[in-house]
């Protein structure tokens, strides 16, 4: 017998990005008193305000809820489209034996977008965009064996698995033109520290790129292919006791292609005199010849004041006039720089797990009506990559493995009308990979990934489903974890800017970004049958506790000091339906209220503190209404 199903979607969505709220999280990051910057409506050269006014003036207090003033940026819109095709073939070859085969084929197109606002603010100091259609497509194909044997004692499930992915993708960083007095830049051409001039007068402004290209733009092309065979068996030792193992291998091929293209700096030149002669290029003698390896191109002189803005002016020569959102520097397209990576990853993952089944004997004078509990280990393996690095180019990651035991208990109660499943574990990572901040050898600010050497997560989880009486159901989840970092070293981003130097940081007591120890949610719903058909109410209540969520290690160090610098308070939503359905089933209508306590919530959010000293903060949707019609034919 041959049985097909297929499935086929397509989606087209367009919106707007959420708005952020900004506040600065610590004064001595480097791109707020730490270097000495001074930005585009700066003019006292003794305290920089424009960059920390910038965010604060998007901060909740100044804007109010869920309102940001993000400037006249056409990029914020967002547009996906996407294809998907899927099928699904099943031969039943005998009684026990079935062939399944799964095709699945995907197609989608993300439009240009500013992908982070990394300065919070309406103007344009640092930002990261996708400025031209990001393209995905995927094809795979997996072949299943299902079967069993010695009188279904032994059921097993073998096949192989093949995927083909290729990624396109144009990103560019903004680090607009900045200023810095001559004094400042004295200090910091000669490793020290730089200090703000004492008066706001300043003496000789210095307005370029002082922190790399002012756009820095990468054409990232990326191809996958993985293969895998696996087989997993569970064979009955006994009645009660069952036995299951399982190991797959996985490889994985990785083809990366990279090409970086910065800014003409002979064209930022021209431009920059043509519209006012007061800049001149920069030829520094003495300290100054050490800054950026002698490199000072794309640096000048004002032949001015800091009281007339001169980082303004300059930033105002480059303004966005083409309407694409990003202000109009030239590309060094004579000057190119082409990486390439081709990596294989393998790694084989074995599984092993033991149940046991209490029979009703064993269960009599109990409360349980069945009980199993089981023991597993796995290990788990993602695959490494090449990570674009600014104008390094490709650097390999190292893959990901993780350990992982678990002990539960899965049992019925109550006359079978309550299930109460109970779980603990540990995962053990190794070479866990994940997000940090650093920059390249031009100066460059970069959110990349890296690993970490080890980390643990230990943790447990409850689901709970229960049928008081007939129509009524109770849900309830809960889960704990525990997660640190046993081993994780990273390099400071001061020092690395300031001087040059790797010095390693240890990061292992951090929190882990983006994970509550705690969540929980209870589901309550109803059914009752009227005349005119079927009346459900439902009443959802969750919760998620602290969560941290900064990328580099004075993130953690604010957010230890003070959760609202770098994290998100605890917080419980409510959400309300009501659904009818007629009797035959096919027409369904739902009125639903979401949040109905109009409750804030940050739910998207980074805090990135070592460098741009910035905690941008995304709020979940308010109180929200509305009606779902659903017609099934």
């Amino acid at each position: 017998t041959l049985t097909v199903e297929n499935l086929l979607f397509f989606g087209d969505s367009s919106g707007v990005m959420t708005n952020t709220n900004c506040n600065i999280t610590r004064d001595d990051a480097l791109f707020v008193d730490g270097l000495a910057l001074l930005w585009a409506g700066d003019t006292d050269a003794s305290q920089g305000r424009a960059f920390r006014e910038n965010c604060e003036s998007n901060s909740r207090e100044q804007q109010g809820d869920l309102t940001a003033d993000k400037g006249p940026n056409p990029m914020l819109e967002q547009d996906f489209q996407s294809v998907l095709f899927g099928s699904t073939a099943t031969w039943e070859l005998t009684e026990n034996y079935l062939l399944k085969a799964i095709l699945g084929v995907r197609r989608a197109e993300e439009g240009p977008i500013q992908t982070a606002d990394n300065d919070g603010g309406p103007m344009d100091y640092n930002e990261a965009y996708n400025n031209e259609p990001s393209i995905r497509k995927s094809y795979s194909l997996e072949l299943q064996l299902n079967g069993s044997a010695l009188n279904n004692r032994l059921n097993f499930t073998t096949g192989l698995f093949a995927a083909a992915e290729r990624n396109t993708e144009t990103f560019t960083l903004l680090t607009n033109l900045i200023g810095l007095d001559a004094t400042s830049l004295s200090q910091l051409a000669s490793g020290q520290n730089p200090t703000r001039p004492a008066s706001p007068l300043g003496t000789t402004p210095v307005v370029g790129a002082l922190t790399g290209d002012p756009l820095l733009q990468s054409d990232f092309e990326l191809d996958n292919a993985t293969y895998a065979a696996f087989l997993q068996a569970s064979y009955d030792l006994t009645e009660a006791l069952q036995l299951t193992l399982g190991v797959r291998y996985t490889q994985e091929v990785r083809k990366s292609g990279l090409t970086v293209i910065g800014t003409d700096l002979n064209d930022l030149t021209t431009r920059l005199q043509a519209a006012d002669p007061r800049y001149v290029p920069l030829t520094p003698p003495g300290p100054l010849a050490a800054l950026s390896g002698g490199q000072t191109k794309g640096l000048y002189t004002f032949a001015g004041s800091w009281l007339e803005d001169p980082v303004g002016i300059a930033s105002n020569v480059f303004r966005d006039q083409d309407g694409d959102g990003i202000p109009d520097y030239k590309m060094d397209w004579a000057n190119t720089s082409r990486f390439d990576a081709d990596e294989t990853f393998s790694q084989v993952t074995p599984m092993l797990s033991l149940s046991y089944v209490f029979d009703e004997y064993q269960l009599e004078n109990t409360p349980f009506e069945a009980l199993t509990t089981y023991f597993t280990y796995s290990d788990g393996f993602k695959s490494g990559f090449s990570e674009p690095r600014g104008v390094e180019g490709l650097a390999r990651i190292e893959p990901e493995e993780v350990a992982n035991l678990e002990l539960g208990f899965k049992m019925d109660l109550l006359d079978r009308r309550m299930r109460l499943n109970i779980a603990t574990y540990n995962m053990d990572y190794r070479n866990m990979q994940l997000v940090t901040v650093s920059n390249d050898s031009a100066g460059n600010l970069i959110v990349v990934f890296t690993n970490a050497g080890e980390a643990t997560i230990r943790g447990s989880e409850m689901e709970l489903s229960w049928l008081p009486f007939a129509g009524a159901v109770v849900s309830l989840n809960y889960s704990n974890n525990n997660y640190f970092y046993s081993e994780f070293e990273d390099t400071d981003l001061k020092e690395l800017a300031l001087r040059g130097n790797a010095v390693p940081v240890d990061r292992s007591g951090e929190p882990f970004p983006a994970a509550p120890e705690e969540s929980a949610s209870l589901g309550l719903q109803m059914t009752f049958p009227t005349d005119i058909g079927l009346i459900t109410p439902r009443l959802d209540i969750s919760y998620k506790g602290d969560v941290f969520f900064g990328l580099d290690a004075t993130s953690a160090e604010v957010y230890r000091d003070d959760e609202r610098n770098a994290g998100a308070n605890e917080y419980v939503l409510v959400d309300l339906r009501l659904t009818w359905m007629n009797d035959a089933g096919d027409w369904r209508v739902t009125a639903y209220g979401t949040n109905i306590l109009d409750k804030r919530y940050i739910n998207s959010t980074v805090a990135v503190t070592d460098s741009i000293g910035t905690f941008n903060q995304g709020y979940g949707d308010p109180r929200v209404y509305g009606v779902d019609v659903t017609w099934s034919f």
